[in-house]
């Protein structure tokens, strides 16, 4: 029937797309109701003001190429193409997370933190799916 690897990257790829999809309703939310818009914008405040200021932005980015780094180096030798997709996926994800992190256009969505929170998410499930 089906591989390990083929239903672990179906898994994450229907993660993924809940994912994205869960920010997208709460966009729209956003516009339509008071309470999701004060929240949004409560927590996308709080998130930037600490979690995401330009000081610590360097550990996030060190943190994420240093894990694909480091299962680059224990996968050496063991190669397939489910693990390579992974990889380049995961490669693909850091980069949209570092041009999500400086886009004027995304800065002003409500769900900007948490499109950060989410594209970091999918570099680790990325990194998880090369791994299995």
């Amino acid at each position: 029937m089906w591989g390990k690897s083929k239903f672990t990257t179906i898994a994450i790829l229907t993660l993924q797309m809940l994912m994205i999809l869960a920010l997208f309703v709460l966009e729209i939310l956003s516009e339509y109701r008071a309470g999701v818009m004060q929240h949004l914008y409560y927590r996308k405040v709080h998130y930037l003001s600490t979690l995401y200021q330009n000081n610590n932005i360097i550990f996030h980015v060190i943190g994420l190429s240093g894990g694909l780094v480091f299962i680059c180096a224990v996968n050496k030798g063991k190669w397939n193409s489910n693990k390579a997709w992974h990889m380049t996926c995961g490669v693909v994800m850091s980069l949209l997370f570092m041009a999500a992190y400086f886009s004027p256009w995304l800065k002003t969505l409500n769900v900007y933190a948490y499109l950060l929170i989410v594209l970091e998410c999918f570099v680790i499930l990325e990194t998880v799916g090369a791994v299995t």
